[in-house]
């Protein structure tokens, strides 16, 4: 139940003295004790229902950052957490000048970093045992030699086991102040991936590119602005709380 979610192990384990690794996955038990709980089946996720409202606000949230910026990014199902890689090293506000690229042949889209600046950076991407990953990348689709917008591929990014090939997930330096999680730089290598990985609206070339991307793809970030507002909500509750005592 979500009201004795405070007495979950993962939530009464004591991350104080244990190692960074530790700590993220610590942070990622968190995240799937708070899903399992909740149980939110897709339509109320996908139409922000009132109960995906109190997961995102829920009070414990404001207790371990990582674990919460892990739960923004969360499926249905609490075995599979995913990512949304879109800005670059040499790209943050300007992401539709992304260098990312999925070029189209017969068996399926191939995905490439290819320069250092076409990294991907920050979403959590390192490996971490137990748990498999997965993240929509977004890439400039090219079809026949011909560029055709920026869409989003659905990535296996690792098993849980270990990364996928062509996949390289290099983790950040640790955060001072705050709980540790894997943010990374992402870089993929002719990774093959298959037709259904393409989740764009057309292979066509669209009229106007940037419209596509942030009309019609972006939309739900909007969504993740909220929820990370609704964690901090909870936190300057428990600090006024604490302050008025």
């Amino acid at each position: 139940m979500e009201s004795d979610l405070h007495l979950h192990q993962a939530w009464t384990a004591r991350p104080d003295f244990m190692e960074p690794n530790d700590r993220v996955k610590l942070a990622y038990e968190r995240a799937r004790a708070i899903i399992n709980a909740y149980d939110l089946t897709e339509e109320e996720i996908e139409k922000c229902m009132p109960r995906f409202w109190d997961m995102q606000c829920h009070g414990l949230n404001s207790r371990d950052v990582g674990s919460s910026n892990v739960l923004f990014l969360h499926r249905p199902q609490a075995e599979l957490f995913g990512g949304f890689l879109l800005t670059e090293v040499g790209h943050g506000l300007d992401a539709t000048n992304i260098e990312t690229t999925a070029t189209k042949v017969d068996d399926g889209p191939i995905l490439r970093t290819p320069t250092p600046t076409a990294a991907k950076i920050m979403p959590p991407t390192g490996l971490t045992h137990g748990f498999t990953k997965l993240a929509l990348v977004y890439a400039r689709l090219i079809v026949e030699d011909e560029y055709r917008g920026i869409h989003p591929f659905l990535v296996t990014l690792c098993t849980g086991r270990g990364m996928c090939t062509g996949i390289s997930s290099s983790t950040l330096p640790l955060r001072a102040g705050t709980s540790p999680l894997d943010y990374a730089i992402t870089t993929f290598d002719q990774v093959r991936l298959p037709p259904a990985s393409f989740l764009g609206k057309s292979l066509a070339k669209p009229k106007d590119p940037k419209a596509l991307l942030l009309r019609t793809y972006m939309w739900r970030v909007t969504v993740g602005i909220m929820s990370i507002s609704g964690a901090t909500a909870q936190g300057l509750k428990y600090i006024a709380t604490i302050g008025y005592d």
